[in-house]
Order: C-alpha cells, then structure tokens, then sequence
C-alpha cells in the first residue's frame, strides 16, 4: 500500500486549529497503530480490526445512500454515533444545513486523530450546530448530552448508528442508544405527566398535609420483611384466572396489592396486607370507594388523591417519590435515627410497589397481574375493577399496537405499558432478591423466572409469618413536626407565589410590548425558593409550551397556577 502522504494531502495541523486544547493534548499521545490506512482516489478509508470503516469505490456515494435512508425534518437534534472518517457527516450536514443540530460520538481517539490527518473537517469543526462528543467514557457522554438536548427537543432526537463503529464498538455503542433511546423515552413520558399532573400533584400534597405530618413515614418498614416472600397483586387481564391461588398465600407471604386490584382481591375474599397507591387522579377514589379497608394498611404517596387518603380506614404509612415539595415538608419532619429514601416509581403503581419490596427486605418477589398488556382491545384489566370512565378506554385503544407475550401470542400493549416493562427489565438487573413472574401471561420476560402462580406459592410460601407484628413497627416512627417552622415556610410560599403571578404578568406585558427584560424576569423567577419546589409542574408547562411555541402561554399558565396554588396555601396556613 503507498504511503499516506504520496496519495492524501496531511490536514492534521489546519484542523486542531479550531479544536478545544484540552482534547489536542490527549491527542499528541496517540498513535493509531491499529488502524490500516487504505484508498484510491475517490478517498481513504480505514480498516481497523479486519473491518472496513468506509466503501473503497465511493465512500461518499456510500454516505449519501446511507443518510438518505433517514427522514430528518428540520428541528431535528440528530445524534450520530460513530465519527468514521466523516463522510457520512458531511452529507448529513449537506441535508440539514443549519436547520437541524448534530451530536456526533466518536469514542476512539485513533480513528478521530486519522480523521483529522486525512479529511478537511473545517467545515464539521467550525459549524455552530455540530457538537463533537470524543475519546469519552459512556457516563460521561450521557452527562454532555444531558446539558445538550432540552425540553424543546426532547421530542426531536434521532439517533443514527454508524454501522462500522457499531461493529468495532458495540458495546459503548450499543449502551449509549439503549440509554439515549429509553432516557428519551422516559423523559418525554415524565415531561407528558408532569403536564398533565404538575399541578395536581401539588395541590394533593397541600390537601394532604395534615395525613403527612401525621402519620409514620413507609420508611420504618425498610428491611423489616428480610428473607420473607411478596406477592405484587397488580389488576392485569391475568389475574381472573389465578387471584383465587392467592388464600393459599396468606399469612404465608406479604400480600401487596396496588390500589386497582384491591376491588377483585375483596371480591373473592382475599384481603391484601399493603395497598399501595401513588396515583393523583381523583378518579382512582373508585378503586376503595365504599370498600370496608379496615385492617389492612395503605402505603400512599404525599401526591396520592387526597380522597384515598381521607377515606381509608385502616393504618396510613407515607411514602415520597422524592417531589420537591415533598422533599420540603420532610424537612420540617423529625424521624429520630429513621433515614428517610424515597421510593423509584417506572410510570406505575406497581413499580413503586416492587421497589417498596425491594426496600423492606422481601424475598422472593412474585408478581401477579403484571401483564402489560391485553389479549383483546377491550380487555384492559381484571373483570372486577372499577371503570374509570370512557376516555380512559378511549386512550388505551388509540395508542394500542400488537406485540407478543412470554408465550408467543399475540397480544395488544401501549408505548406506557412498554416503558413500564423496560422499566422493570432494568431494575430486575439490579435487585439482589429473587425476582418471578407468576402472572401466567404478558410481556414481562428478561430477568424474571416465568413460573405459575400456584408453583410458586407451593415452593416459596411455606412458613407462617406474623406479619402484622412486622407491620405494626412503623407505628413506633410517627413524626415529631415543627409546626411553628412549617407554618412560616408556607407563609413565605405564599408570599413568592404572590411575587411570581406578578413577574409572569410583568413578562407578558414585556412581550406585548416588546421590551428586553425576559432575561432579567427568567433569572428573577428561577431565583425564587418557591420555583424548586414547584420545578416539575413549570417544566411541564413549558414543554407544552414550547410545543405550541408560545411563550406568553407559559407565563400566562404559570401565573394561572400561581394564582391556584396561593390560595390553596392560604387555606393550608389557616389550619395549621
């Protein structure tokens, strides 16, 4: 093979002119011994490890094809990943122009340095909407794009893997996809919440002051149940066929039933040791509306409907999902040497369930209900649990695709049910506990042992347990409450959601009028000790917002809910 300056010029020197420092000292240490330099005159290319990184007859009519392959609109956040020798990124560059942003991640420094050497990367260098991620560690790459990529294009990512690099690397490769892939995923689905229940959350905290501040937190409960099993109860289509196998489980294992299956467990005269329940809708009062819960515990989060809350009859346990507001109140709460740790939640009750199993020790942990999906369109759910209302069918169908279940049938699902499956696929990885699926059906696979209900009852609930006993110790964790502090941390709050009704009607005037002050107002409210703790519900709105690119619709709905919120906290001041 000739050597590499009798057939391509050298363009290392002209490029690190416009690279950052740092990354060209890293540089001056590498020597691609590795890479084979190969080419004709239509362009070089490398061969690294017995593969070819680019086409020898016509690298860029390789690239060309290859990028067309995707439809980009304008306002796409493209993430590339694999540098290769840059052909591909020229032509993506070609088709978005300045219309669109481009991440590319190159992890090998040796390929980046023989890029710089044999292409003229001034125009990727220079161009202000081509960020280079490279010779980064995979944390530190999903860091960067953290900062990156924000709520206007949380919605607009595509992410494009170079197959070479993908071959070299798939393991770094592969990671970043699966993390920028589901992180997407589960932000926009975080960010579609928060815009739709931002302000319900904080408003059921605020109903639900006086049940916090008065009742033991879940936290007292954490490592109690060690080595004992648990049985999730979820209300999936599944659960008619084996909810009667669970009487052979009680006292035998610790029976936690998210709030939609407690109406079909009750029915069959089964009744469930925890209920636990994280859902705001009020709509969900119908799951225990009317049921006789005395006996049983509740396990609720502070932003749960105030109206589970207000009618159970049983012993109340808090839990937190770490809300901002939340995180506050605890701090006016004194638990003696009791550490208090929110619980994870996936998109569902029954992942805050399954970590609440985790946390207190149990082992195994056996789901039931888990289905995560439906044999039929309309069968969303276990036939006894309360009906939620036409538009709650109404979404499931619309947003219904095939897929298949543990068995190879096909069944329906949603993009919100496959989240939460990915969501307990991920975490199953992490949890020392023996994790099984007896729901005898659905979607859930990787990481759980598929058994039916019946097994393992028979194999892992042997033993009497006292529960209640285990139970009854977080009574001895009631809250000592510095209500004089409280009372002037809701006062100040009140106090600067006065102020911020006020700049968000200063910021709508500027805009009318075309002043320059958002700057100044945007500083100023992120300022205010009160926007942390309302933080969720305003990103919510500004995502939505941002969607309509309608800014004075931000702070016209921020003012709303200011406006809302005040006079809830008055009320709360009041009785305290």
């Amino acid at each position: 093979m000739a050597k590499k300056e009798q057939l391509f010029r050298d363009y290392y020197a002209a490029n690190i002119r416009f690279l950052d420092p740092e990354l060209v000292d890293r540089l001056k240490s590498i020597e691609p011994h590795s890479l084979t330099l190969m080419g004709t005159a239509y362009g070089p290319s490398i061969l690294m490890k017995g593969l070819l990184l680019h086409s020898l007859d016509d690298p860029r009519g390789e690239a060309r094809e290859f990028i067309s392959g995707y439809r980009l609109e304008p306002g796409t956040l493209t993430i590339v990943l694999g540098l290769g020798l840059g052909y591909h990124i020229f032509e993506l560059y070609s088709q978005l122009g300045t219309r669109g942003k481009i991440v590319v991640i190159e992890e090998s420094l040796s390929i980046f340095k023989m890029a710089l050497e044999l292409q003229n990367l001034i125009t990727i260098l220079t161009a202000k909407n081509i960020e280079l991620i490279v010779g980064l560690n995979k944390e530190e790459v999903i860091g960067r794009l953290r900062v990156t990529i924000g709520l206007d294009k949380i919605g607009q990512v595509k992410v494009i893997a170079y197959p070479p690099s993908f071959q070299l690397s798939p393991e770094y490769y592969g990671y970043l996809r699966r993390t920028i892939e589901g992180g997407l995923e589960a932000r926009l689905a975080n960010l579609t919440t928060q815009a739709l229940y931002g302000e319900m959350w904080l408003r059921n905290i605020l109903l639900n002051l006086a049940q916090i501040i008065n009742h033991p937190p879940v936290d007292a409960l954490y490592g109690k149940f060690s080595g004992k099993p648990a049985i999730i109860i979820s209300a999936g289509p599944s659960l008619d066929k084996n909810i009667k196998c669970l009487n052979m489980a009680k006292g035998r294992a610790l029976l936690m039933s998210v709030d939609t299956a407690l109406r079909p467990m009750l029915s069959k005269g089964i009744k469930p040791d925890l209920i636990v329940s994280v859902d705001p809708q009020e709509v969900k009062y119908a799951h225990i509306e009317g049921l006789k819960t005395k006996g049983m515990h509740l396990v609720a989060d502070g932003i749960a409907s105030f109206l589970v809350f207000a009618s159970f009859e049983g012993k109340k346990l808090i839990a937190g999902h770490g809300h901002p507001l939340m995180n506050w109140i605890y701090s006016y709460l004194e638990f003696g040497e009791l550490k208090t740790e929110p619980l994870r939640t996936g998109g569902s009750v029954a992942t805050a369930a399954f970590d609440l199993a985790r946390k207190i020790g149990t082992d195994p942990i056996i789901l039931v209900g888990q289905d995560l999906s439906f044999p039929i369109i309309d069968q969303f759910h276990a036939g006894d649990v309360a009906f939620l209302g036409e538009r709650h069918d109404k979404l499931n169908k619309s947003n219904a695709f095939l897929t298949k279940d543990i068995f190879g049938r096909d069944v329906f699902t949603t993009r919100r049910l496959v989240s939460c499956q990915r969501w307990f696929e991920e975490e199953v990885r992490h949890t020392q506990a023996k994790c099984i699926n007896a729901t005898e059906g659905g979607i859930l696979k990787q990481g759980f042992i598929q058994m039916d209900l019946d097994e393992a009852i028979r194999t892992y609930c042997k033993v009497e347990i006292d529960i209640e006993g285990f139970l009854s110790q977080a009574q001895d964790y009631y809250p000592r409450v510095d209500r004089v502090g409280l009372r002037r941390g809701m006062e100040d709050m009140r106090d600067e959601l006065i102020f911020l009704r006020g700049l968000c009607q200063e910021a709508i005037e500027a805009i009318d009028s075309g002043d320059n002050k958002l700057d100044r107002i945007n500083r100023e409210i992120n300022d205010l000790g009160v926007t942390r703790l309302i933080k969720e519900t305003i990103e919510g709105i500004l995502w939505q917002s941002s969607k309509d690119t309608n800014i004075k619709s931000f702070y016209k709905q921020v003012s709303e809910m200011s406006n809302r919120m005040e006079r809830l906290v008055e009320e709360v001041v009041r009785e305290l």
